[in-house]
């Protein structure tokens, strides 16, 4: 196994996204989410791309080695893990606190391997007809 230059050991199965919707950073930068699979966890990280600058402002500890990263919105993040579960942490500015954890399913040790936005206003789905998305 061989380290980064973090003093990391990289993974195929790490993963990255870009945080969209916070607005306190500069324009030349931008917020990334960024998973370690080998030692599960996840950090949330500024890199400004004109300074030649990065910043770790959060560090949010697995129990279970993370294969998926969703953004649900601008404060909150899942994370798919093995073992079948999705972690929702709250990730706005000042807090990271882990907000519940969903056993997708507990019989099976596969991890997640997919999260979709369902983009429906079915009544099937909400239980009540209404005019936002699901």
């Amino acid at each position: 196994m061989v380290k980064d230059f973090s003093n990391r050991i990289a993974s195929e199965k790490d993963k990255m996204i870009e945080i969209k919707g916070n607005s306190s950073i500069q324009n030349s930068a931008t917020v990334l989410a960024v998973s370690n699979y080998r030692e599960s966890f996840v950090y949330i990280t500024v890199i400004d791309l004109k300074m030649r600058r990065q910043q770790q402002t959060k560090k949010i500890p697995l129990e279970f080695k993370p294969t998926l990263l969703y953004q649900m919105d601008q404060d909150h993040l899942l994370i798919g893990t093995e073992g079948g579960r999705i972690e929702q942490w709250n990730i706005s500015e000042g807090n990271q606190t882990q907000v519940r954890v969903y056993k997708a399913h507990p019989e099976s040790a596969a991890a997640i391997s997919a999260i979709i936005k369902l983009e429906t206003k079915s009544e099937l789905l909400r239980g009540t007809a209404t005019d936002t998305s699901f």
